[in-house]
């Protein structure tokens, strides 16, 4: 889901505080990314939900992707998987919608699997229009 108002980085009208705040969980991503905010740093266009797994362990979790662009950095989040603490990646689902199921794919490392932490199997189970893995 991608937002389009570059708003979700500034004030909502509710509380006065950056949406920001209730997009990211992460201390650390957070204040850094208020911090480039405030002195300057621009929203890339590209930002919003994404589905990211973690390349040591396969869990699977939804983070707020975004990227900021300042004269001195660009910057983007690296989310930490909550179990292992390895850096997560961005991935993507590969449909196969004939045969009822789709694969993980990591986005910029195409050699790299993605198996289900629980089975093993590659594939997500298409079950009522809802994608389950296991």
């Amino acid at each position: 889901m991608f937002y389009d108002d570059v708003s979700v980085f500034y004030n909502n009208s509710q509380n006065d505080k950056p949406w920001i705040h209730s997009l990211i969980k992460n201390k650390r991503i957070k204040d850094k990314a208020v911090n480039l905010l405030s002195n300057g740093a621009l929203p890339d266009n590209e930002y919003g939900h994404e589905l990211y797994a973690c390349p040591k362990c396969n869990r699977l979790t939804n983070r707020f992707y975004f990227k900021l662009v300042s004269s001195k950095e660009e910057y983007e989040p690296d989310y930490r998987c909550y179990k292992c603490k390895t850096k997560l990646l961005k991935v993507e689902l590969q449909t196969n919608k004939k045969r009822d199921f789709a694969k993980i794919v990591f986005k910029n490392n195409s050699d790299k699997k993605w198996n289900c932490p629980k089975c093993g199997c590659e594939k997500l189970v298409y079950d009522n229009c809802v994608t389950n893995w296991d």
